[in-house]
């Protein structure tokens, strides 16, 4: 077997840093000029930052738009029931009843129908409700799904149809909570102009005697 030479001690003049004489040695860290920050880094940081206006923009353009869907919807449902509902809050409809603007932003009535109605975002309280009068709200939503939901949670009732001015309408007797007496609930489901409304009656002193003000109320 040959025989290798020993490693003896390296030369004094040979570099500690393990690179042979004569090659250029290193640089420690002090001897560096200062790091420059890539294009790559400023980049992402400027897209970061666009990044986040982007998200407030839309943010904000989100929260605009819910405000302006939750406004109670007044005038959109005079429209809808312009021999119904008045015009001006406080007006007087056909039959001498005035119809009052309630927000559900606002206090709570104590001569309003206290039963789960959903989300609802605006109504028209009219009349009274008292056992010898017929007194009715018109609930706005802002779809016909929350309308659903709302008849959903009206507890025990009973559905059922019925003709006025020659147009038949689904609607609900309600058995569950508050007004001593009948009350109903009408939905508007199959008109697209309608569809996001409902109305509630109340007030008389039988079923019958409120679908007869019923049939006789312009729906139309």
């Amino acid at each position: 077997m040959p025989s290798y030479p020993q490693s003896g001690p390296l030369p004094a003049d040979y570099p500690q840093s393990g690179l042979p004489p004569g090659y250029p040695q290193q640089v420690g860290p002090a001897g560096y000029p200062p790091p420059r920050r890539s294009n790559t880094a400023l980049l992402l940081a400027a897209g970061g930052a666009a990044l986040v206006l982007v998200i407030a923009a839309v943010v904000g353009v989100v929260l605009i738009n819910r405000s302006e869907d939750v406004a109670p919807p007044y005038e959109a449902m005079s429209r809808a029931f312009p021999n119904l509902l008045p015009a001006e809050d406080g007006g007087t409809i056909y039959n001498g009843d005035k119809c009052v603007r309630v927000d559900p932003r606002g206090e709570k009535r104590s001569d309003f129908p206290d039963l789960d109605l959903g989300k609802w975002t605006g109504a028209w309280l009219c009349g009274g409700f008292t056992f010898r009068e017929s007194g009715f709200v018109v609930f706005g939503y802002r779809n016909a799904k929350d309308v659903r939901s709302a008849v959903d949670g009206l507890g025990s009732k009973k559905e059922f149809t019925d003709v006025n001015d020659g147009v038949r309408y689904t609607s609900y007797e309600l058995y569950a909570c508050c007004y001593a007496g009948p009350k109903m609930a009408t939905t508007f489901l199959d008109d697209p102009d309608r569809s996001s409304y409902l109305l509630y009656s109340a007030g008389t002193s039988s079923f019958d005697e409120l679908k007869k003000w019923w049939r006789s109320a312009p729906l139309g």
